[in-house]
């Protein structure tokens, strides 16, 4: 398994028992990503509520034009899809790993098989994703795109965005990318977008702190949390002893 997904890297990057803690996904505790063995703890999880998620899910599935895509969702991105995607320049759903120990990038292909089996068979010091937009510019520089649908849009440079930047710049070997977050929020009849070029100084922080997290996270000191704003949507949360005030199972 992968040290991180790139949607769950915002709090990895600040605290490395992410990696190592069970978690609360969609109403079943699942394991830590670095963890083999593990035991699920004694309590029961959270709640499942899965409306927003869902809603993200389908968004993005009507944002690429799935089989699997259902109104009223495919109805609501039909008249803008390629005008937000230009079919010409790029393709959606790309899915990816790279090595946070040599900097190598793996890119899926159909050969592979299913992306997320794919993707949950790279190894402990990949963080692995999937770009939601993958594209080139009439002018040639690498586009990323990432589409949200949350109630509060992320700043554009947020990790998972640059993370889909560092990728592209080193497939593409651009000195540039020019990165797009697209926000289509609940309720709303037509999403908007807000762009940022980021460069080479961008990317290359991004990068040392992208390998240095991975180092906290693998490495000899072990899996310390280190609490912080991320600790209010950590699904990580009701058995963190940062959280809870005491050692959980």
């Amino acid at each position: 398994m992968p040290w991180s997904r790139a949607s769950a890297l915002d709090r990895h990057l600040e605290c490395p028992a992410a990696s190592w803690l069970t978690r609360a996904d969609h109403g079943r505790w699942e394991p830590g990503y670095l963890v083999t063995e593990w035991t699920p703890p004694p309590q029961d999880p959270p709640p499942d509520d899965s409306t927003l998620a869902e809603w993200g899910t389908q968004m993005h599935l009507a944002k690429e034009g799935s089989p699997l895509a259902t109104d009223p969702w495919l109805s609501w991105m039909e008249p803008h899809r390629d005008a937000l995607y230009p079919p010409a320049l790029g393709r959606h759903e790309v899915p990816f790993g790279l090595c946070c120990r040599t900097g190598a990038i793996e890119l899926w292909t159909e050969r592979d098989g299913d992306p997320d089996r794919w993707k949950r068979s790279r190894g402990p010091s990949f963080v692995t994703g999937t770009v939601d937009w993958w594209g080139r510019l009439p002018g040639g520089e690498p586009w990323v795109d990432d589409l949200k649908t949350g109630w509060y849009p992320p700043a554009v440079t947020h990790p998972q965005l640059l993370l889909y930047a560092l990728v592209a710049s080193r497939t593409a070997k651009s000195a540039t990318v020019r990165i797009s977050v697209t926000h289509w929020r609940r309720g709303w009849e037509e999403p908007e977008r807000k762009w940022q070029q980021v460069g080479p100084a961008t990317l290359e922080a991004f990068e040392d702190e992208l390998r240095a997290a991975y180092q906290r996270a693998a490495g000899p000191s072990g899996p310390t949390p280190r609490p912080g704003p991320h600790c209010r949507y950590c699904p990580s949360g009701p058995v963190c002893p940062s959280v809870v005030g005491e050692e959980k199972p």
